[in-house]
């Protein structure tokens, strides 16, 4: 069976990158011919919901940001895109088209006997508002059309947006999304019942991904911080909080251009897909503040705090997955005064998560095997 995968996947983002990889291999598992539709996210189609003020800002922001990496940075901002596009070649198998546009998609649409989409943020309304490319309407029809662990990274959609969503919702023939939230969603739009299923890149194993990882040169106990955003006060000061205890270096990948100078702190700034997953695997901590650090951590039954935000719509993906897993104990609040050290529960019950893992992980190629069978 051909099978075409619609994901986010060519953006410079850790999880997003992971994940597609993830998808594709675990499907490929079942002996299914997987590729990833080379659709461009995001196009011109995401952002006319930004204001002028907004992309103006984003725009000057990233051109000073580019500015200052090619006049200071260019040899580590080289390596980073070098390590991402590496990593990419190395993973993906995708089609034989590329898609730059939503009509080019629709003109056009690559053949296959099924399409999935997930996982990651999907159907976030930045993504899916303007775009039902993300609930597969250009999938010819008669063909089997499957959500794999799609997330809508909020725990409401706007009212506006309730026919879209609908509409794309059932128009699919499997729904499974990737948190609580997103079941009680998808009951809310459309009455149906969504399959909870894990996140891609817990199907595969620690072993799995650690015959993918480049590993840093670093040979001592080191706290690894890493968030989507490229700045957390405090995130680095629970590192360092923690380091006064530990006496362990603090590694954070991420960061702004300012951070290079930073003395306390080594800042990774050219990591790539792989070398994240060695950075994690070697860390003696984990401090995270996004879904995909903290489902790592858990996977490679690392000691680790998971940061929220205070957020619901942001703290819903880590919440729910930590609730799941029997992790809840590890989350700490940004804003919350430093906490005792000995009352931080680093440790998760290994065998008890590894445990639900299994599990888990079973169910969701169960899914998967019922779906496209």
């Amino acid at each position: 069976m051909k099978v075409g995968l619609l994901t986010i996947h060519d953006i410079y983002n850790y999880g997003s990158v992971l994940q597609a990889y993830a998808t594709q291999r675990s499907l490929a598992s079942l002996d299914l011919d997987t590729y990833i539709i080379d659709y461009k996210y995001p196009n011109a189609l995401h952002k006319t919901n930004r204001s002028l003020i907004s992309e103006l800002k984003a725009r000057s922001l990233s051109f000073a940001n580019s500015a200052l990496k090619d006049l200071i940075l260019d040899r580590k901002y080289s390596t980073y895109c070098r390590n991402y596009a590496e990593s990419k070649k190395a993973w993906y198998q995708l089609s034989e088209k590329g898609y730059p546009t939503r009509k080019a998609l629709l003109e056009n649409a690559p053949i296959c006997d099924a399409y999935v989409v997930g996982s990651d943020q999907v159907w976030h309304p930045r993504s899916a508002a303007n775009d039902p490319s993300f609930f597969l309407d250009f999938a010819p029809a008669g063909c089997r059309k499957i959500s794999y662990a799609s997330s809508f990274g909020a725990t409401s959609i706007p009212r506006e947006l309730f026919d879209n969503y609908r509409a794309g919702l059932l128009s699919l023939d499997f729904i499974s999304v990737r948190e609580k939230s997103g079941v009680k969603l998808v009951r809310e739009l459309t009455g149906r019942n969504a399959e909870l299923v894990l996140d891609p890149t817990l199907l595969l194993t620690r072993e799995e991904w650690m015959a993918q990882a480049v590993f840093p040169p670093i040979d001592k106990p080191y706290i690894l911080c890493y968030g989507a955003n490229s700045r957390s006060t405090y995130m680095e000061r629970l590192a360092l909080h923690i380091q006064r205890h530990t006496g362990w270096k603090i590694v954070r990948i991420n960061g702004t251009f300012f951070d290079a100078f930073d003395r306390k702190i080594d800042y990774v700034l050219d990591a790539g897909p792989r070398e994240w997953l060695g950075y994690m695997s070697n860390a003696a901590l984990i401090i995270g503040q996004s879904f995909h650090a903290t489902a790592f951590a858990v996977n490679f039954g690392k000691p680790f705090v998971s940061l929220l935000r205070g957020l619901p719509d942001h703290d819903s993906r880590q919440r729910d997955f930590l609730d799941m897993v029997g992790c809840g104990e590890n989350i700490i609040v940004c804003g919350e005064p430093m906490p005792d050290i000995k009352s931080i529960n680093f440790f998760p019950e290994k065998p008890r998560t590894e445990s639900i893992l299994c599990e888990l992980r079973e169910s969701s190629f169960e899914f998967l095997a019922k779906t496209l069978s």
